[in-house]
């Protein structure tokens, strides 16, 4: 439904904007190694393992039709779960970060549309009203549709 709704929308006046966890160690728990049954336990079929946690840092991205916006590295949240609240979300990408880009963009192509998830930081309450005094439109993204942000394969 949402595709058909989206059906000859103008992409190019839309920002697609996430946020990831890069990892510094490469231990995100992702390895993947070729071997016969018989070779389980030989030494370079082995990575070890080790309690302290992944050494990673947290950055958030935007993009459009045609164009890299900033990659920003994010001072550590240590929010609940490691995430960001909303006001270091407004504090460290949406004011330093994200509107220089849009204004930018907008002198390019005319009015365009700002998407995000819907990570409590980005929905909550201050957040929207922050962008909403801005007048920045929020483009209506699915929920639990990451397949449908282009920035995802960037990651």
């Amino acid at each position: 439904a949402w595709a058909k709704e989206k059906k000859g929308y103008d992409w190019e006046k839309v920002i697609w904007s996430d946020e990831c966890y890069i990892y510094l160690d490469d231990s995100n728990g992702q390895v993947f190694v070729t071997r016969r049954a018989d070779e389980e336990y030989e030494e370079d079929c082995l990575i070890p393992t080790f309690k302290q946690s992944s050494l990673r840092v947290m950055v958030w991205a935007c993009i459009m039709k045609g164009k890299k916006g900033p990659l920003v590295v994010l001072e550590y949240p240590g929010g609940k779960g490691g995430g960001m609240n909303a006001a270091q979300y407004r504090d460290q990408v949406l004011g330093p970060v994200m509107m220089p880009f849009l204004e930018e963009m907008e002198s390019e192509r005319g009015k365009v549309e700002f998407q995000q998830d819907g990570a409590p930081s980005h929905t909550a309450k201050s957040t929207l009203k922050w962008l909403k005094e801005r007048h920045i439109p929020i483009f209506p993204h699915p929920p639990s549709s990451p397949d449908v942000n282009p920035i995802e394969p960037v990651w």
